[in-house]
């Protein structure tokens, strides 16, 4: 009886893990199979649910039996059909729950395909439940036949339907004209920084340089990307595009040698941790790749206006990695007392606390230095301070850690826009996604003494926020609607200089002024040149 219960549970989750590796590869778009690798993709996702949902599945029944024997319940096993059926709404649900989770990052053609394999999903669970009294043999190879054709079937019509994006091709000269001298810009991300969070702290006079500038310039709520990926976001900032185009959707990358030599990045979810869902070991860590279409800096340079870029996350072509700074301690003294100060009552968090402060000073310390000694027209500065300190000082922050680092970004950013000294430069402060109080759930479990933290954090997509400010932005302007794609063709358009078709988001026409829009056209080219480097 054990035997025949642990062979349907084997069986069961081998259909269910053929559906899966169907689900899998459907979320990457960039992985085009011949069919022998397909048909290996089947074998080892099919073998590998086998092993782990198969005989979890198989312990947990025995435990449900073994439960339910000790109230006089003596449950059966199910049959062939209904073990069947079970696997069919399992891959059903996976797909759904994938199809809405990835609604930003995936082309129209793979969602769709989720769909229909999610709908086969519940017809194959029909088929089985239709057929429990049959008793033919050849019923079950005939039907796993049909399961394996239709769930790969999808990904076959979606790869006919997907429209590879043409890559922009070196800048062979310019059909435009630059002008004599182009706007410099100073652009600034307060990663992890939000509207509800910064509002207060101006009207408290926290971050006076802000507060007077504030009615100068426009400013918006960001609405990122969905769902939530930090390395997706930071890329459509930097691109101007969506992840669709961009391709950059984690952090992490695997690389499956026996399926694509490309790496990968989105990977299914489900009741799994990840990467388990990928089978046997079969698989290696790969440095994430960059985006597929150039990145503001990189559409500057192809364009001939020179870039600093300091503080970036992610090691894109053209970030600068090193650049020269006196050997000074990065955090001022009085600075560093204050830090200490605030973090005085809280030995745990006063280690984390110190390093995101050092990092902060130590990224302004090198974009004042390399804007002094390179003169860049554009420079570009990346903060991730309030992301660290946020959820680390959330609703229990004593010592006001969380104003005093409002403090320090607004003198730092006073001392970054002092550099300039031009009225023709723009100031562009922009957060590409916000920090969110805990759902009412978390704050249940926290007011009943479950869970000591009350943490904020950006996993549920909240809006991230941009403040502009220069020639021929609206003053006091409001802007609704924007995400975080439509920064970088806005910040073109004003720098008087071409935006690309290509682009995902659109130019804020709210954020700038009548007059502006009237006299300075918009000038459209099919893509950004790459820069010759």
């Amino acid at each position: 009886m054990h035997r025949r219960r642990l062979l349907l549970a084997l069986l069961a989750a081998l259909v269910a893990g053929v559906g899966l590796a169907s689900l899998q590869v459907l979320l990457w778009p960039q992985v085009t199979p011949s069919a022998g690798r397909a048909l290996l993709a089947a074998l080892a996702w099919g073998s590998w649910s086998a092993l782990w949902l198969g005989l979890g599945g198989f312990a947990l029944w025995e435990l449900v039996v073994l439960v339910a024997r000790l109230f006089g319940w003596r449950p059966r096993w199910p049959r062939l059909s209904t073990a069947m059926a079970v696997a069919g709404v399992f891959v059903a649900v996976v797909a759904f729950f994938n199809q809405e989770a990835t609604r930003e990052v995936l082309p129209a053609a793979h969602r769709q395909a989720l769909g229909v394999v999610a709908a086969l999903g519940i017809v194959w669970a029909a088929a089985w439940l239709a057929t429990r009294r049959w008793r033919s043999s050849w019923l079950p190879a005939a039907l796993f036949a049909v399961w394996a054709t239709g769930v790969w079937w999808p990904w076959w019509g979606a790869q006919q339907a997907a429209v590879e994006p043409e890559l922009a091709q070196p800048a062979q000269g310019f059909p435009w004209e630059l002008g004599p001298k182009p706007r410099r810009a100073l652009v600034v991300v307060w990663e992890g920084a939000d509207v509800p969070w910064l509002l207060p702290l101006m009207d408290g006079g926290m971050m006076p340089f802000l507060q007077s500038q504030w009615p100068r310039g426009s400013w918006g709520h960001l609405r990122t990307v969905q769902p939530f990926s930090r390395a997706a976001s930071l890329a459509t900032l930097a691109t101007g595009c969506s992840p669709v185009r961009h391709q950059v959707v984690g952090r992490r990358a695997y690389r499956l040698r026996f399926l694509t030599d490309q790496p990968v990045s989105l990977l299914l979810r489900g009741p799994w941790p990840s990467p388990h869902q990928l089978p046997w070991r079969l698989w290696q860590r790969a440095a994430p790749p960059p985006p597929r279409e150039p990145t503001l800096w990189q559409a500057l340079g192809g364009l001939g206006v020179s870039s600093l870029v300091v503080g970036w996350p992610f090691p894109w072509r053209g970030v600068a990695e090193e650049v020269p700074w006196e050997q000074s301690p990065p955090l001022d003294p009085g600075w560093q007392a204050a830090v200490e100060e605030a973090t005085s009552g809280s030995a745990s968090k006063a280690g984390p606390t110190h390093r995101a402060f050092a990092l902060a000073a130590e990224a302004g310390l090198r974009a004042a230095f390399g804007f002094r000694e390179q003169k860049p027209q554009v420079l570009i500065v990346h903060l991730d301070l309030p992301s660290r300190l946020r959820p680390l000082w959330a609703g229990e922050d004593p010592g006001g850690v969380l104003p005093l680092a409002a403090q320090f970004l607004d003198s730092q950013l006073a001392e970054l826009w002092a550099l300039f000294g031009d009225e023709t430069t723009y100031l562009l402060l922009v957060s590409p996604y916000g920090m969110a109080p805990p759902r009412p759930w978390d704050r249940l479990l926290a007011n009943v003494g479950l869970t000591g933290r009350w943490p904020v954090s950006p996993k549920d997509s909240p809006d991230g926020f941009f403040f502009l400010l220069g020639p021929g932005v609206a003053p006091g302007g409001r802007v609704r609607g924007a995400r975080v794609a439509d920064v970088m063709p806005t910040l073109m358009y004003l720098l008087e200089l071409p935006v690309a078709k290509r682009l995902s988001g659109r130019v804020l026409l709210g954020a700038v002024d009548e007059g502006w829009a009237g006299s300075v056209p918009l000038r459209l080219v099919p893509a950004y040149p790459w820069p010759r480097w």
